[in-house]
């Protein structure tokens, strides 16, 4: 059924569920809805089967009431848990290394909690403890469906997953993962490196210097700085010697550029592939007396909130968390409620966050 709703009984009814939420049922909703209980149901839930129209009447008339689902009782009808579990590769989450990880994860908790789901964070990948991995929370039945961060994540494991039968998606799996069977969402790491070259060679960068690290998303972004500077022709090259190998770490680039610091002067340009990375080299960089922009340029990769603060702003190729956010967790949560047939594949192009650092 369409159109407004009768508020005049609703009054009646606002302040008893005020006073007890418990006085207002999804059957009692239905009444005063004109509707079915399934309908009601399906619409709270957000299901494609109720048409938009009447999923907003419904809605609409719960948020009046100050009606909200009871998602423990929820959980006990249906057998579900409402926790979603969000695995990452251990070493990324430490406190002092990925920041953009952090970050992302924090915002698909807030996003997930929306829809009255909690968020079980774990990691996968230390040797020290084999079994304590991805799939023990699938087999232990703690979750209702998986967020993996899948850049680190081998194929046979995602065969694993995928035979076990549960929902989930992979968040940003490595660039040449050639597993496309299942659920994912994909940042363009080439296209954000080519950004940061096309960006260098635009300042009038032509002796460059590349901080990567040794992972396979890294080697995807050093792939697309050297097209960058293909494009820009003969006057523009890096050799070998001027790609430097590191972890991802503050010190580790301030060290690194600190011991080096006679042999970077000689460069005017220096794409970073993490923001941590470039803020340890900018400050580094300003500590001896070079002038940034002026004297040497820096791009950095992530855009983390750091990079609007640093001095001058970092520019950097910002990944774009929102989209992903909003695409990983409306897309888990439909899978776990069985709304969506199709295989999820989505592609995303981080765009240049041009500050003042180049």
């Amino acid at each position: 059924m369409g159109g407004t709703v009768d508020l005049q009984p609703v009054a009646k009814y606002r302040s008893r569920v005020q006073a007890n939420p418990m006085d207002m049922t999804i059957r009692k909703l239905a009444k005063m809805a004109g509707t079915s209980y399934s309908t009601v149901s399906r619409a709270l839930n957000d299901s494609p089967l109720v048409k938009s129209e009447t999923k907003s009447r419904i809605q609409s008339l719960a948020r009046h009431l100050g009606y909200q689902v009871n998602f423990s009782a929820k959980s006990l009808a249906t057998g579900m848990r409402m926790i979603v579990g969000v695995v990452y590769p251990y070493h990324t989450l430490r406190p002092y290394q990925s920041a953009y990880t952090a970050q992302v994860i924090d915002q698909i908790r807030r996003a997930l909690d929306q829809f009255g789901f909690d968020t079980l964070v774990a990691g996968y990948g230390d040797s020290r403890r084999p079994e304590e991995d991805i799939t023990r929370l699938i087999r232990n039945k703690k979750v209702d469906g998986l967020i993996v961060f899948g850049h680190e994540i081998s194929e046979s494991r995602i065969a694993l997953l995928e035979e076990l039968g549960y929902p989930f998606i992979l968040v940003n799996p490595a660039p040449d993962q050639t597993t496309e069977s299942c659920h994912q969402i994909r940042i363009d790491q080439q296209y954000g490196g080519y950004l940061a070259g096309k960006r260098l060679i635009e300042a009038g960068r032509r002796n460059l210097l590349v901080f990567t690290e040794g992972t396979r998303e890294f080697k995807a972004r050093t792939e697309g700085f050297l097209r960058a500077i293909s494009e820009a022709g003969a006057s523009t090259q890096v050799s070998s010697d001027q790609i430097i190998l590191e972890n991802g770490l503050y010190e580790t680039a301030y060290d690194t550029v600190e011991k080096k610091i006679d042999w970077i002067r000689r460069f005017d340009g220096i794409f970073v592939q993490s923001d941590l990375s470039s803020i340890g080299v900018l400050n580094c960089l300003l500590d001896y007396a070079l002038e940034v922009p002026r004297e040497i340029s820096i791009v950095g990769f992530d855009d983390i909130q750091w990079a609007r603060y640093t001095r001058p702003r970092l520019t950097t190729v910002h990944q774009p968390v929102e989209k992903v956010v909003e695409r990983v967790s409306n897309g888990i949560v439909d899978l776990i409620r069985g709304n969506r047939d199709e295989r999820i594949f989505l592609e995303l192009q981080p765009v240049l966050a041009d500050r003042d650092s180049c």
